[in-house]
């Protein structure tokens, strides 16, 4: 049985099984304890791979029953629990239960480290998760145990496997390398096995011609294979194969074939429960051939089906990776809602779901706390019985990217219009390079001399004037307009926008960021303190920092919290230098009502995004922190998943602590992840690195606004901003922070 399905032929599987089970009833059998085991593990895995998932978990409980009763020498006990646990891992995988299944995989690779198909099973569950550097570490240990000279089924496996994660992190010629090995390896004679290598190759659109000459050979493979309805039947692999030539002859414009291709694959879906790839072949046929009434409704399917799959509760960890691979399908739907919106063929207001599903889907999930469907007309009702639209004149602009272009949407929360903005086409490839341009300027700028900024500034403030001119016939002097800058604008100070009449946008009136809608609509805490509440200030130098710099730091966090108990505002705690370490500073996150953080910020790594330095081990952080290179630098960085519960408002000065870097599937890496769903409803950090001298006086007027005049925290947001603008003219020491968070 075992090996009929590791060559993928399980219906000679599953008829074997039918033999087996009645086997299990001789007595005979039952004198042989190790044969009962092993006959059990293995229909528990034929159940596994027909997705008889009810089944295989009763024939694996029943193998731990019998490896606990049944008279074993011990290591052979030992080895049978090694192998349920590493099938329990692997079914729960496939059932969804991805925290358990990691702990199974990974207790049974410490068990057996050298066992090539566990490390090839954790490095699925990793692929699975979107964690894909990980996967790619398990997968170059397995394929290294599994030498070519052997000619293993099983390196062909793990090479299939490792040319997928080497496929969706850009490394195409190395991945499509690992499909060729595969493919020469696979028995000429076992058609099932050379289908499914020919169709991972599909995916693949290599420079060389060698690689171009391969991949048309393996489409060539698969539609005759196609072709050959008895053979192909409806086993999962052969609705990968049928799925994976349609989205191909999609992807290079051959509609006809295609939709052809496509009648026998539906018969074969609906026959159980389908991925959401079938929708969105579905929702791409009837765009093609211009069906727009058929094509928006199978799209919305198969978002559903990606919403409804999102990691929640004990597996919630995984969400931020989760929407990674579905970044081609998020452009698609981005191209086709902007289109059909144009047309007119399509409600407006649809555009509010489009933006949710493409930006911070794992914020969302860890807010909400299960899988929630979030529909455009839900969005549009949360927005406009927001307390906040009677209050305020409120705009929020928002942005929908496509393969090329950004289209930008005003949404009036007065009137309840939502449109397009009228803007000449914004490219994608055009706006990331304007945003490279002006982080780089901003990184490397002297502040003692400004002139070589302007210079490299020009490409940013054209850029400016152009949105700025397009949001002014939306936007009025006095309204709270509210950024949800997506992929394409995050990371750029929209706050600073040039206005038609000279003034940047945020001396027209408040700007906010949010990272999407339910973010924003969050009702979240109460943000203005009270006399009971407390402010916790954090001050943490790096050890080679002057005793100026230090003593300027410790000076102005003394002065805001004799600030704040002046004005009875709210009572203010420090917490200073060495005892600020994660757990002191993961205390206060708990116990404050609001935090501030007079520290220096920086990177904390790939898939970390930025943070804040704090201590360790009572030491101050070095002043080179360096976690690609020493990953104990990481304990010096308090990072997104190190908080647990925060404070309603979180206050930073650290340098770049509120860049967001942006993952594929529009996962948001940065600070903000958890803090939104931890308790925060509002953070103000800066974009850029900044002066000391300037962060601490803009702070300072902040606090001041607040405390001693009474403002909202808006108001007084907007008023340090524009005050710290009188002393220092350039916006590059009186910009950098940006308000984030709840309406």
């Amino acid at each position: 049985m075992k090996v009929l399905c590791n060559n993928l032929l399980y219906y000679e599987a599953s008829e074997l099984v039918k033999e087996a089970l009645h086997f299990t009833s001789d007595p005979r059998i039952h004198k042989e304890s190790s044969l009962l085991i092993n006959v059990w593990n293995e229909i528990g895995n034929v159940y596994r791979y027909l997705h008889r998932r009810k089944e295989a978990l009763g024939a694996y409980n029943f193998v731990e029953e019998l490896i606990e009763n049944e008279p074993l020498e011990e290591s052979e006990r030992a080895q049978s629990r090694r192998v349920v646990k590493r099938n329990l891992g692997i079914l729960n995988r496939e059932m969804g239960d991805y925290q358990k299944a990691l702990a199974l995989l990974k207790a049974a690779s410490d068990s057996e480290p050298k066992d090539a198909d566990i490390l090839h099973n954790l490095a699925v569950l990793y692929f699975n998760l979107c964690r894909y550097e990980d996967a790619g570490r398990y997968l170059d240990r397995a394929v290294q145990m599994c030498p070519r000279a052997l000619r293993s089924i099983n390196r062909c496996r793990y090479l299939l496997s490792r040319s997928q994660v080497k496929l969706v992190v850009g490394n195409v010629d190395a991945g499509l390398a690992d499909v060729k090995e595969a493919y020469e390896l696979s028995p000429s004679d076992n058609y099932s096995f050379r289908y499914a290598v020919a169709a991972n190759a599909l995916s693949f659109y290599p420079q060389s011609a060698d690689g171009q000459l391969f991949v048309a050979e393996c489409q060539a493979l698969i539609e005759k294979a196609v072709g050959e309805e008895d053979y192909l039947g409806s086993s999962p692999e052969s609705i990968f194969c049928h799925y994976s030539l349609c989205l191909r002859l999609l992807r290079d414009g051959e509609v006809a074939k295609a939709t052809r291709l496509f009648a026998p694959l539906w018969r074969r879906a609906q026959k159980g429960n389908y991925d959401w790839q079938i929708d969105y072949i579905r929702g791409w046929l009837h765009y093609a051939q211009h069906r727009d009434e058929g094509c928006w409704p199978m799209l919305l399917h198969a978002v559903e089906k990606i919403e409804m799959a999102i990691p929640t509760g004990s597996n919630v960890e995984f969400a931020p990776f989760w929407m990674r691979n579905t970044h081609e399908f998020q452009e698609f739907l981005g191209t086709v809602s902007l289109d059909l919106v144009k047309r007119g063929r399509l409600d407006s207001r649809e555009l509010l779901a489009v933006y949710e599903f493409m930006n911070g889907r794992e914020i969302t999930t860890r807010i909400l706390g299960d899988n929630t469907v979030i529909s455009a007309v839900e969005l549009f009702g949360r927005c406009m019985s927001n307390p906040k639209v009677q209050q305020w004149k409120t705009k929020i602009i928002f942005c929908i990217e496509s393969e090329d272009e950004v289209g930008l949407v005003c949404f009036d929360l007065r009137s309840g219009t939502v449109g397009l903005l009228d803007l000449n086409s914004i490219n994608v490839s055009e706006l990331g390079e304007i945003k490279y341009r002006l982080q780089r300027a901003l990184k490397e700028a002297n502040p003692a001399d400004l002139s070589r900024l302007d210079k490299k500034l020009s490409d940013w403030e054209k850029f400016s004037r152009h949105v700025g001119e397009a949001i002014a016939g939306c936007v009025q002097p006095g309204d709270l307009i509210c950024f949800l800058p997506g992929r394409a604008l995050s990371g750029l100070p929209l706050h600073l926008l040039l206005m038609p009449d000279g003034r940047f946008l945020i001396e027209w009136g408040i700007v906010k960021f949010a990272p999407n809608f339910t973010v924003l609509l969050e009702t979240g805490k109460d943000r203005r303190m009270k006399p009971e509440d407390t402010i916790t200030v954090v001050t943490v130098t790096k050890a080679a920092d002057s005793e100026t710099f230090r003593s300027n730091a410790l000076k102005t966090g003394q002065c805001l919290i004799h600030l704040i108990e002046q004005h009875k505002y709210a009572s203010a705690v420090s917490l200073n230098e060495q005892t600020a370490d994660l757990f002191a500073v993961q205390s206060a996150l708990r116990e404050s009502s609001e935090i501030l953080f007079l520290c220096h910020g920086t990177t904390a790594g790939p898939e970390k995004g930025y943070g804040i330095c704090i201590a360790s081990g009572g030491l101050l952080p070095p002043t080179i922190l360096s976690v690609s290179e020493i990953p104990e630098h990481a304990q010096c960085i308090l990072k997104w998943e190190d908080i647990a519960k925060s404070p309603s408002n979180f206050v930073s000065i650290a340098c770049s602590s509120g860049v967001t870097e942006l993952g594929k599937g529009g996962v948001r890496f940065g600070l903000e992840q958890t803090l939104f769903s931890s308790g925060t409803s509002l953070i103000i950090s800066p974009q850029w690195d900044v002066s000391q001298e300037c962060s601490l006086l803009w702070v300072q007027t902040f606090y001041e606004a607040r405390a001693a005049h009474g403002l909202s925290i808006e108001k007084a947001y907007q008023s340090a901003c524009l005050a710290v603008r009188k002393a220092h003219s350039h916006y590059y020491f009186w910009g950098p922070f940006i308000m984030n968070g709840v309406l």
